[in-house]
């Protein structure tokens, strides 16, 4: 299924939709279009604060740009695929969701994407599908192998939003640059488990 390459879904807590709006005091952020630092505080809207791809045995294959902060999101509130897909593991959506909510209530921002965001799309499939063959691994240098394979075929899944064919199984879209404010929409907050219940059917 193809996507619409002017939005994004990006689901956080309470504390990242006050990110948006406030800030974070006490931290800074590198500016990725200027190369610079900047105090948290100033920071309106989105900025890109997880790396795509870990540094250490995970990025061993890629370039060091695979290893720079994006912005998270799903093509979909309720994408099927990620909602159907199954690999032996509990819900990847549910863990997904667990790990965007931490311990705290879900929020669900609805993201404006504009050409200038250079908006990707990866499929997280390409790392889950590896999860068989490492698991059963017990040589910890064939699991690091595994590992750093299961990720180089995850950088190399990338294709810009526009060029997107709909044909990836867990397709996120990764933003590199900051979101402004004024482009970031609030849409829900709601309890993760009562979220979970809903389209789910609850925790196993």
């Amino acid at each position: 299924m193809k996507i619409d390459p002017t939005v994004m879904y990006h689901f956080t807590n309470p504390e990242g939709w006050k990110g948006v709006n406030e800030g974070d005091d006490g931290f800074t952020c590198l500016d990725p279009r200027t190369g610079k630092y900047v105090d948290g505080e100033t920071i309106r809207g989105l900025w890109p604060s997880r790396r795509l791809i870990p540094q250490g045995v995970e990025s061993s294959l890629v370039p060091f740009e695979a290893t720079k902060p994006v912005i998270w999101g799903l093509p979909k509130e309720r994408p099927k695929s990620w909602l159907n897909y199954k690999d032996g593991r509990r819900d990847i959506f549910e863990q997904l969701m667990s790990c965007c909510a931490r311990r705290s209530n879900l929020v669900l921002l609805k993201v404006n994407l504009k050409p200038e965001d250079e908006a990707c799309v990866v499929d997280y499939a390409s790392i889950r599908q590896y999860s068989k063959e490492y698991n059963s691994e017990n040589d910890w240098q064939k699991k690091a192998k595994i590992e750093a394979e299961a990720h180089k075929r995850y950088w190399e899944s990338r294709v810009p939003i526009v060029d997107y064919q709909g044909d990836y199984i867990l397709p996120e879209i990764v933003v590199a640059n900051p979101i402004p404010q004024d482009r970031v929409n609030f849409l829900w907050e709601r309890d993760l488990d009562d979220f979970l219940e809903e389209i789910c059917g609850g925790r196993n």
